[in-house]
């Protein structure tokens, strides 16, 4: 690639080296939940998808039960694991069709997921984890029973209890009542699966909870069952604020390779302790429930851009009632879901890590089967999932080697649209930002086309806040992005980026090192809305000879006597003419013209053919 084209496209990456960067560490700690639209932008044109999702596979996140994000989650479907990174996102092959995926985390109840995995899709998932509660001692020998939070209890007589061989248990052994109340938000969310049921008559049904209780028992950290033949008898807390309970309540134990709710009995209210009693035969996520009267909508999930979201997530929540749904949506977008009869809905669409939509709908009273049919739902028409905001994604330094790089960006506040001036020579650039910052580029290129690129980062007030350093060549483009970023003390983060993932490897000064994936790059650009940031270009070119031109009589030049004005960057200036020949020949009209990895980009006013993480 020839030396000025080359400086322009080194140019180009080093501005998103440095938008990268400033706009992962511009993204704060707030739990905030609330949904994010970021307003209109450069990005793909009508019916165009904004996300590869060709493979299949299953992604998303978990946050714990406060909303912040989970890492360290094991998360498993089929025979397919991975653990969730800072931000609690994950992303694991898997097997089209219907599946369960688990997740678990030490401190944590075990937690499941019912989801349709498309074929040649990504398909999105998420999660809440709830810790498991405190544990209580129990001596087998003196002790009737233990008794937790909100009137939870376990009761239980001499001998109930086996190890893992079928051994009976005595002595000392630690019970974990952990209850749910489904009137609340976080802890409904948190729940397994969702409230799709079996029937003891083998029917499937939607329920409505009146009280979850998760059982667990363990000695020497070994979990223990119930004795074949025994029961125990456990109490389940009632929802908080629910007036007049039923006096009695169908008792449902989840079946974690199904990731349903199985019909096993009958409950009692105790309305003098607010809980639902009953006697079980194995330890679980138990629920008190009733079947609810069940009708579906239907309805199309599409991303800003107006192209349908195949594997989108979604959950119909009750409003006025306590019982939820989920689904996927097809290959268009397309999805049908069952809910109660003449009901207000919460429905909740998600996309992996970038987007999130809430919306209430109310639902009729025609009937529906269990999976329901979508040309007999209620339609609720097209629903558009914006990308998540920043306040939702969180610091992707926090807690890490480089979360020095907060000092360096929060001095620097390169913040607004920019504007690129030529320095002294055309191969030194300074960008100045709407918030004062400026960006100071100088290129050194060489015969080759390779080049060596500094800059230097300085705040509003003049300071030097940090420097960076990147070299390339015209393999660049194909091995991906490799960059320096240095604070004023000598400190240095080494930035290697994939060319095929998008991974971003940070290596930092202490000698650690952590990877942040594409994904997480896509959703944090999404979420601050800083893919909307614009750069115009002003003033001279450097040197006479090469400088802005109305025709090729202002180029002539002894030095330059082939030079002619090319259009380039939507700017008219002057250039040899093989430069500006190899600079249209790398015009585009569209993503076909181009070779593999890369996108038809419009580059500043300029269709060129540049890799996808670059565009």
């Amino acid at each position: 690639m020839l030396a000025r084209t080359m400086s322009a496209i080194a140019y180009r990456y080093l501005c998103l080296g440095i938008l990268t960067v400033a706009l992962l560490v511009s993204c704060g700690e707030s739990e905030d939940l609330t949904p994010h639209d970021p307003g209109p932008g450069p990005g793909p044109g009508p019916g165009e998808s904004v996300v590869d999702r060709n493979v299949t596979e299953v992604w998303g996140r978990v946050q714990n039960l406060e909303g912040a994000p989970l890492p360290d989650v094991h998360v498993e479907i089929g025979g397919s694991s991975t653990t969730t990174g800072s931000l609690g996102d994950f992303k694991l092959p898997a097997s089209p069709g219907a599946a369960v995926v688990r997740f678990e985390k030490e401190g944590f109840l075990p937690t499941f997921r019912r989801v349709r995995v498309l074929d040649g899709a990504a398909t999105a998932v998420s999660a809440r984890m709830r810790m498991r509660a405190e544990p209580i001692v129990l001596d087998l020998d003196h002790d009737p029973g233990a008794y937790g939070a909100r009137g939870a209890a376990l009761e239980l007589s001499p001998g109930a209890l086996v190890d893992a061989a079928g051994n009976p248990v005595t002595g000392q052994v630690l019970v974990y009542l952990t209850p749910f109340d489904p009137s609340v938000q976080e802890e409904f969310d948190a729940m397994p699966g969702d409230f799709t049921a079996t029937t003891s008559g083998g029917e499937p049904a939607i329920l409505e909870s009146f009280g979850v209780l998760e059982v667990t028992v363990t000695q020497n950290d070994q979990q223990l069952q119930v004795a074949p033949g025994a029961t125990v008898n456990i109490s389940i807390p009632a929802p908080a604020g629910v007036e007049s309970p039923p006096e009695s309540m169908p008792f449902w134990s989840f079946d974690e390779q199904q990731g349903l709710w199985v019909e096993e009995g009958t409950g009692l209210y105790d309305a003098a302790n607010g809980v639902y009693v009953s006697d079980i035969e194995h330890f679980s996520y138990w629920n008190a429930d009733i079947v609810i009267e069940s009708t579906c909508l239907s309805g199309r999930a599409l991303d800003a851009f107006g192209a349908p979201l195949p594997g989108a997530h979604v959950v119909a929540g009750g409003v006025d009632y306590l019982g939820s749904a989920s689904t996927t949506a097809d290959e268009n977008g397309e999805f049908c879901v069952v809910v109660r009869k003449d009901s207000t809905v919460r429905l909740t669409l998600s996309d992996g890590l970038r987007g999130l939509l809430q919306v209430e709908v109310e639902s009729d009273d025609r009937d529906t089967t269990i999976p329901p049919d979508c040309a007999d739902c209620l339609s609720v028409g097209d629903l558009t999932v914006s990308a998540r905001g920043c306040e939702e994604v969180g610091n992707p330094w926090a807690h890490t080697c480089a979360d020095g790089l907060q000092e360096i960006f929060e001095c620097h506040q390169a913040e607004g649209d920019c504007t690129v001036r030529y320095g002294a020579s055309y191969d030194d650039l300074i960008i100045e930002y709407a918030s004062g910052a400026e960006t100071r580029i100088f290129l050194d290129v060489f015969g080759d086309g390779g080049y060596d690129m500094n800059g230097e980062m300085y705040g509003p007030d003049g300071q030097l806040c940090g420097t960076m350093y990147m070299e390339g060549s015209e393999e660049t483009s194909e091995e991906g992005m490799r960059y320096e970023i240095g604070a004023p003390d000598g400190r240095t983060w080494l930035f290697e980026q994939d060319i095929d993932t998008g991974d971003i490897t940070v290596s930092c000064p202490n000698g650690e090192s952590f990877v942040m994936t594409g994904a997480q790059i896509e959703a944090w650009q999404a979420c601050a809305g800083q893919e909307d940031q614009e750069c115009t270009f002003e003033g001279d070119m450097g040197t006479p000879d090469f400088g802005m031109c109305s025709t090729d009589d202002d180029c002539r030049d002894a030095e330059f006597p082939d030079a002619v004005c090319c259009d380039y960057m939507g700017s008219q200036i002057c250039l040899d003419r093989a430069t500006c020949e190899q600079m249209q020949s790398m015009g585009c009209t569209n993503d076909e013209e181009c070779g593999d990895g890369e996108v038809c980009c419009d580059l500043y006013g300029t269709p060129m053919c540049l890799p996808e993480m670059a565009c």
